[in-house]
């Protein structure tokens, strides 16, 4: 036999890329940093990712990252929130599966609640709520609810559910001699603290 020739042809079917691995690397007050790591057998191209992610409370969002990217970060995220994500990565074939969900949470807490001798000023008819005495836990102050009853009383007067942070605000028409219960909510984005203090005027 002459003039025979073998010629293997080896045919490659690629589809969509595995899904990354996706390694938390820091967190912030409102950022999320993570690597992504390709799936080291793959061999399938990479044109870039797609990161998915949502509040604890919230609705799922997306941002694009680009296919050379070993670092990214989230930015512009809820203070002290519980976030879940995960990654697709893609190719001209078309999206591949999605990486297991990761779940991390940004720093941040709920408000501090401050002691009494710092927060209250009491005099004969009225009292004032000092509120920079808080501390707010790394996440900003949004607004404080602000209640008082009487000791003996077991209903709770509503002062304001609307207090802005900053500055001093005043409980005014308390009578005097009096022993009073006075009730703060102070609410950030990580949650909301409650204080009770006693006081006599």
């Amino acid at each position: 036999k002459f003039g025979q020739d073998m010629v293997t042809h080896e045919l490659v079917v690629n589809g969509p890329p595995e899904p990354p691995m996706v390694i938390l690397t820091s967190q912030t007050t409102d950022s999320i940093t993570f690597k992504l790591r390709p799936e080291e057998t793959d061999t399938t191209p990479i044109h870039g990712f797609i990161v998915h992610y949502k509040p604890e409370f919230g609705d799922w969002e997306k941002e694009e990252i680009g296919f050379n990217t070993d670092e990214y970060t989230l930015n512009h995220l809820w203070c002290g929130q519980g976030y879940q994500l995960y990654v697709i990565a893609y190719n001209s074939i078309g999206m591949g599966k999605p990486s297991p969900a990761v779940t991390t949470k940004t720093k941040g807490v709920e408000p501090t609640v401050p002691d009494a001798r710092r927060f209250l000023e009491v005099s004969a008819g009225s009292v004032t709520l000092h509120l920079n005495a808080w501390q707010d836990g790394g996440c900003p102050m949004i607004y404080f609810v602000v209640e008082y009853k009487p000791k003996n009383q077991k209903d709770w007067t509503l002062v304001s559910n609307n207090v802005k942070p900053g500055g001093n605000f005043v409980v005014l028409d308390l009578n005097p001699a009096t022993w009073y219960n006075l009730k703060v909510t102070a609410h950030n984005n990580a949650g909301f603290s409650i204080a009770e203090y006693e006081f006599a005027t």
